[in-house]
């Protein structure tokens, strides 16, 4: 009776322990899925439907995820949650208009935000919500900068005015041919990745640009939109790594496939805050950004940026730089995996600027390059680091969508050591399709924390499931230790009880003469 009521004890304890395991699976995965409500996330506030009734999640999903099979992904992300009138999805057929959905990074379309989650509901639920702010001093919507004397400059679609940099372009453009864009095309095209453009926003009207600018976000206002464009410049940057090309000629982007998602840190002008600064590149790693383009008006070396490159390397973004200029002033430009610093350089190989000795990672086109101005404005020349950040984060889209599995500091890496030496000049083919020996960044690349449980949830099972068998390894040793000695107990019981007794001795037998 021993041995079975040991084993019962041995399964007791396994099944106590793979019940501690399921409510704790049970437990992370609805946390995990459920987004932090301090934190930007893309999200669709429920409508009514444009048929009569209420939104299902079966139509959101075909609209802007492309399947209505995908509505079990929008249902792990908010199943359970708490809305702000108090209920909770449950249902993918019965939605209440003014819920906060949080979406997949690939959703597009009509009605999709960037942002914080709403804590309240909006006043018309039947209208989208209401732009999520940064702050509780924020605007709810940018002011348009005064129009200038005389014919002004062309407006984008939002009618605020906006400004052409540059020269008006014409003729060929070199740079395409120059890092071999093209023939890295026959891989990839930079599908599945999307880049974030920190800079002045990006018209997205522009028919050259596609359907590939999402709403991004505008850290100037606090909205969730950064797809009007003042400036320009976050305009030309977005054309250089995604225009299409017209009629066989002229300038286009790097990868025309990928995705660019603007995060404008400037309205009309001025110099914005290193804290703003650091903000948008904390949103457009918060947002699903695989790569990350800083343009003019950010400052890396300023203390907060620096942590926030850090943050968004540490997150498995490339961070794409200008390299900086002049003597140091900190520590915070130096090398770091998964940041490339990028020089500008003309046609004849010359640098646009001074700068520093050894804080140069590669360099690309950024001098007298083609790009494409804000609406009406045509395509513009010009030389800026902008815009040789532009095409390095373009060539980092493409080769994380040929080689997803690489991490954001081997991604660097292989930029860095296929560019031509000495120049350090980007080549963009080599970069996608070359065969390298194992990279110089060791180590596998990290999981995604922005937004997948997938991997954490592997680790629990796995050290749960181990938990288990070493547990039942022990009960069972624990259990075969005990009946031996038992066994051996036992064995010694009957030998005292019968001990063994001396055979009598044989009586000794005469043989003679009686």
């Amino acid at each position: 009776m021993a041995m079975p009521q040991r084993r019962r004890r041995g399964l007791t304890a396994c099944l106590l322990i793979l019940s501690i395991a399921a409510l704790a699976l049970t437990a992370a995965g609805p946390a995990a899925a459920r987004a932090p409500s301090d934190e930007f996330v893309k999200y669709y506030v429920v409508a009514a439907a444009r048929t009569g009734g209420t939104e299902t999640l079966y139509q959101i999903a075909e609209r802007l995820l492309g399947s209505t099979s995908r509505f079990t992904e929008i249902m792990d992300r908010n199943q359970g949650r708490r809305q702000p009138d108090g209920g909770a999805l449950s249902d993918p057929a019965r939605l209440t208009p003014g819920w906060a959905l949080v979406l997949p990074w690939d959703a597009y379309g009509d009605g999709v935000r960037v942002g914080l989650l709403p804590t309240t509901m909006p006043a018309a639920t039947q209208s989208p919500a209401p732009r999520a702010t940064t702050g509780p001093s924020a605007p709810a919507t940018a002011s348009a900068p005064p129009t200038p004397a005389g014919s002004g400059p062309p407006a984008t679609a939002s009618g605020s005015a906006c400004q052409a940099t540059g020269a008006t372009a014409s003729g060929p453009d070199w740079v395409g041919s120059r890092i071999a864009v093209t023939e890295a095309w026959t891989r990839t095209k930079g599908e599945g990745t999307t880049v974030a453009v920190v800079d002045s926003g990006v018209d997205a009207s522009l028919t050259r640009l596609g359907e590939h600018v999402v709403d991004g976000a505008d850290i100037v206002t606090g909205a969730a939109g950064g797809n009007d464009d003042c400036l320009g410049s976050g305009t030309a940057m977005a054309s250089l790594i995604l225009a299409k090309q017209v009629d066989g000629g002229g300038m286009y982007g790097v990868a025309p496939d990928a995705t660019v998602m603007p995060i404008r840190l400037i309205g009309s002008g001025g110099d914005p805050a290193p804290t703003d600064q650091a903000v948008a590149i904390d949103v457009a790693v918060t947002t699903g950004a695989r790569v990350i383009a800083l343009g003019a008006y950010v400052d890396p070396e300023a203390p907060d940026v620096a942590r926030a490159i850090a943050n968004a390397t540490d997150h498995d973004v490339v961070v794409v730089v200008g390299a900086p200029v002049g003597a140091a002033a900190t520590a915070a430009g130096e090398a770091r995996p998964g940041v490339l610093r990028v020089a500008a350089v003309g046609p004849d190989g010359r640098r646009a600027a001074d700068y520093r000795a050894g804080a140069v990672d590669v360099a690309a086109p950024g001098v007298e390059v083609q790009y494409l101005g804000p609406t009406g404005t045509g395509t513009r020349r010009g030389t800026g680091t902008q815009y040789a950040v532009a095409v390095v984060a373009g060539q980092a889209a493409l080769v994380r969508s040929a080689h997803p599995k690489l991490s954001a500091a081997q991604v660097a890496d292989r930029i860095r050591s296929t560019a031509e030496q000495p120049s350090g000049l980007i080549n963009v083919a080599a970069s996608v399709a070359r065969d390298l020996p194992a990279p110089s960044v060791a180590g596998a690349p990290p999981g995604d924390s922005s937004g997948g449980s997938g991997g954490t949830l592997l680790v629990v099972l796995m050290v749960v499931v181990a938990v288990a068998a070493v547990a039942l390894v022990l009960v069972r040793v624990r259990g075969m230790v005990r009946g031996r000695a038992a066994a051996r107990d036992r064995a010694d019981g009957d030998a005292d009880a019968h001990p063994i007794e001396a055979p009598a001795p044989v009586p000794e037998v005469h043989h003679g003469r009686g």
